[in-house]
């Protein structure tokens, strides 16, 4: 403390009382801010958690629709499940064809980064 040099500022009440009330202000904002935060980070954690168990509970159930499926005999000759798997295919390739032009615009911007 001997090398710095200390400043003093003479405040009248008003304002020393104006500051004080300033500071808990901001005080009380952080906390609820704080508040708001683990709320939502709780939230975030029963939201991923919740979809989670939805995901197994779709595949359980897709899975015993094929079981169900494979089960009765001449049940994968029928028009609208044909139609159903012709439906899957055409999704996959176009989600394939996407794939395929994401990767060629990467490309295109590596080229242009690399210059």
């Amino acid at each position: 403390m001997k090398n710095q040099n200390l400043i003093h500022v003479k405040l009248e009440e008003s304002e020393a009382l104006e500051a004080k009330k300033d500071l808990l202000i901001s005080e009380e904002n952080l906390l609820e801010a704080i508040k708001s935060m683990k709320r939502y980070f709780m939230l975030r954690k029963e939201e991923l958690r919740l979809k989670i168990k939805f995901s197994k509970k779709i595949k359980e159930a897709v899975s015993s629709m094929n079981k169900l499926e494979n089960s009765f005999p001449g049940m994968n000759k029928t028009p609208a499940l044909k139609k159903v798997r012709k439906m899957k295919e055409k999704e996959t390739v176009q989600d394939k064809s996407l794939e395929t032009e994401l990767n060629e615009i990467k490309e295109r911007l590596r080229a242009i980064n690399n210059r």
